[in-house]
């Protein structure tokens, strides 16, 4: 009987010393979003997308291990204002979200545009789009420069889970136009065969960084000082390139 006690604790203990391991392997949490490729996204069942390459370069350089969730976009960023997670990656900067998170210095930047089904639309301009259905791209620059216009009210905007389901209504018929990333857009118009047109972008980008909870700095230092390092190396600039055929530099 003592023999079968000693084995079912040795047993149990060996059960922990596993999962202590494995908590410890991977220390911190980062959110990562569905349905925006060529940054985030999931592909049987793996996440992919160069904003996953980025946050495994500055794992890399930390030294430490990172386990991603991936879900739906604003979950992600619901979960890391109350604490959920520990870090989001490719977050676009801004007014509103700076009063919840700290950003690290910017790895990139994105502009969003409007996108129209060049076979479907004559639209050739944005005033063409008042009253008009728009898949939304939720606090992009283009609504905001709207709100600052006083036009947002003149848009139909829907608000959508994911960039892929935008294309798909965009390529049906069901809007008149999407708004969202320029590479975004182009990949899913090739992904789901969109004939798309630019109608209009804004002239400037705005910076993607990594986002921490307000007041976290010890940790926003720790990835702030890990990403300058690999831009000035390089390799983030070199990842750009892999994914995107071209260099930008960061914002």
């Amino acid at each position: 009987m003592a023999r079968i006690v000693n084995g079912m604790i040795l047993l149990l203990l060996g059960w922990l010393g596993c999962a202590m391991s494995t908590a410890q392997s991977a220390d911190l949490t980062c959110g990562i979003a569905l349905g925006f490729p060529p940054y985030q996204y999931s592909e049987h069942g793996q996440v992919k997308g160069f904003d996953a390459d980025v946050i495994d370069l500055v794992m890399k350089q930390l030294g430490r291990q990172c386990q991603l969730v991936q879900a739906p976009w604003d979950q992600i960023l619901n979960r890391l204002r109350y604490g959920k997670l520990d870090l989001v990656v490719g977050m676009e900067t801004g007014e509103l979200r700076n009063r919840y998170f700290d950003f690290t210095r910017s790895y990139t930047a994105r502009k969003s545009v409007i996108f129209v089904n060049a076979q479907r639309s004559e639209i050739t301009r944005q005033e063409e789009l008042y009253g008009q259905f728009i898949a939304g791209d939720r606090s992009s620059l283009i609504e905001q420069v709207w709100t600052d216009q006083g036009l947002h009210n003149k848009f139909r905007i829907r608000e959508l889970e994911s960039k892929s389901e935008s294309m798909r209504l965009l390529k049906i018929g069901e809007v008149q136009a999407a708004l969202m990333p320029l590479e975004v857009g182009i990949y899913l118009a090739q992904l789901q065969q969109v004939p798309v047109r630019v109608l209009a972008e804004p002239q400037v980008e705005t910076p993607v960084a990594l986002a921490v909870i307000k007041g976290n700095t010890v940790l926003r230092n720790q990835l702030d000082q890990a990403l300058q390092v690999l831009i000035n190396s390089g390799k983030i600039q070199a990842l750009y390139q892999r994914w995107f055929g071209q260099q930008k530099p960061s914002s």
